[in-house]
């Protein structure tokens, strides 16, 4: 008797401690602004089975939404309305916001009229635009445009859809995506369970890795969600650019430029103490924004000595294959890059000009540099006069002795013709024979009666020499006769034709005889 009522005691004891606990619980839930029906709350009828017509709590309105899809679909797989499978079919969904329930009809098709509803309810304040009070992180990079998702567990989404190209390998995305506040069918249905589209809407605001791409010249390209692509050259120096950005960037002896496909792919500005920007490997990144597509070269730089850089102006390689600096374009960059060569002048000796674009110009812009800087400074004193005080002086830094020797020698020309000219006008000077003037105009005289010009007697007498070849001629009393030796040797030269004329003759009648 006595331990059936200690029984009795300890199973009162128990039934107490459980009502005050429930007590306790309820003020809890009171204090802290939980309803009973609310703390007590079970989305387990937040499936694809169980009967029509029933509005089952789910956890939001897209998960209700895409619930009350998977539910229709479960029993017209089934059959329904008394009619077996493929006798009813998927009708219109309703929203009623009111009553927070979305609702598909089911058709039966011997008559085209709705004879069943699957139905799913979501609790107050857990709508689809109540989603955005968690931020969605950017979507994951697919390798095609409808992989990328726009319905989140019921709820659509919107946001910037991008795509970027690197080497051929093109990767999807949407970034600072956002829910609509509209509901959506998921692409795969879900299943019996709830779990899958809670673990989506979860994963939804985690963010994702980036995507990268091996590229050739030992280049890495990678891609994050957002849109922002790294791109690491072959040294392991990395730069990351965001979507749309473009420009130049420098990091020590390292460098990198972004720029539009088609624009000159120049070095950057910064300068380092006797270094200049050497183009090295390069790619091409092509990226749309929406239906707006932009292809730009990404191109590495590295800082070598100065004045041995040989830097090309033209287009990369897609894939990033090839080395496009030192002689000239690559070959998607050689057309019409003669009109876009650039240079710059240093203004000083001490740095030479920086040049990008066709190598022989480089060369011969940074030759005619060099003679400018090799005369830059050069004065030359004195040299007017021929005096021994008048020998001109170089002065200056970059003064050169073979230079120096060219102008002196110039120098001793000039006053030797000056020299020779000015001996010529004194002797001029110094004649004084009145006989000598009008020389020229007397040797010629008229005779009376227009007979014409003859010479003038008594101051050109040609004759004498009776029976000679030449005459003999007198000019102011010089008397000049041809020699006899020049006679003798016109006979010579006589008998020498006379004899080869016989010979001749002789020939001629002997081959006729």
């Amino acid at each position: 008797m006595r331990t059936l009522g200690r029984w009795l005691v300890r199973a009162l004891a128990r039934r107490v401690v459980y009502v005050l606990a429930a007590a306790v619980l309820a003020i809890v839930a009171q204090v802290c602004g939980i309803g009973e029906a609310q703390a007590q709350q079970s989305y387990l009828g937040c499936n694809t089975n169980g009967a029509l017509g029933s509005a089952n709590l789910c956890p939001d309105q897209g998960i209700a939404a895409a619930m009350a899809y998977a539910h229709a679909q479960y029993h017209i797989a089934r059959g329904a309305c008394g009619l077996s499978a493929g006798r009813v079919a998927l009708g219109p969904m309703t929203l009623d916001t009111v009553n927070r329930e979305v609702r598909y009809a089911i058709i039966g098709l011997n008559n085209n009229a709705q004879c069943a509803t699957a139905v799913r309810a979501w609790p107050a304040n857990q709508s689809c635009a109540d989603r955005n009070a968690n931020r969605l992180a950017d979507a994951a990079l697919q390798y095609s445009e409808a992989s990328v998702s726009t319905c989140i567990s019921g709820c659509k989404v919107q946001g910037t859809s991008y795509s970027e190209d690197h080497g051929g390998v093109k990767n999807y995305g949407m970034k600072d995506r956002t829910y609509t506040g509209d509901v959506c069918t998921p692409a795969v249905p879900p299943t019996n369970d709830i779990s899958p589209l809670e673990g989506e809407k979860e994963e939804a605001t985690k963010p994702k890795s980036p995507e990268c791409t091996a590229l050739g010249g030992g280049q890495t390209a990678c891609v994050k969600p957002n849109g922002e692509t790294c791109a690491t050259a072959s040294t392991g120096k990395t730069f990351c650019w965001a979507l749309g950005e473009t420009g130049k960037k420098t990091d020590g002896t390292e460098a990198q430029v972004k720029s539009p496909k088609g624009d000159p792919v120049t070095p950057p500005s910064t300068t380092i103490s006797d270094q200049e920007w050497q183009r090295k490997e390069g790619h091409q990144q092509t990226a749309c924004v929406n239906s707006t597509c932009t292809t730009y070269n990404v191109t590495n730089y590295s800082s070598v000595p100065a004045g041995t850089a040989k830097n090309s102006t033209g287009d990369n390689k897609a894939d990033g294959s090839g080395n496009t600096s030192g002689n000239g374009a690559s070959d998607e960059g050689k057309k019409g890059d003669d009109s876009k060569d650039s240079a710059s002048d240093s203004g000083n000796c001490d740095t030479p000009p920086v040049c990008v674009g066709d190598t022989l110009k480089c060369l011969q812009l940074k030759f005619t540099w060099k003679i400018q800087c090799n005369t830059q400074g050069n004065e030359i004193s004195a040299g007017n006069g021929c005096g021994d005080a008048d020998v001109p002086v170089c002065a200056g830094k970059s003064c050169k002795a073979e230079a120096y020797a060219q102008v002196v020698q110039q120098w001793k020309q000039r006053c030797a013709m000056e020299k020779l000219a000015q001996g010529n006008a004194e002797r001029a000077a110094g004649i004084n024979n009145s006989d000598d003037a009008g020389v020229v105009e007397g040797i010629w005289g008229g005779e009376p009666a227009g007979s014409g010009m003859t010479l003038r007697q008594d101051l050109v007498n040609v004759g004498g020499g009776a029976g000679k070849l030449l005459p003999d001629v007198e000019i102011e009393g010089q008397h000049w006769t041809v020699p006899q030796g020049f006679y003798d040797a016109i006979a010579a030269v006589k008998l020498v034709i006379i004899a080869m004329c016989t010979v001749i003759a002789m020939f001629v009648v002997g081959r006729n005889i």
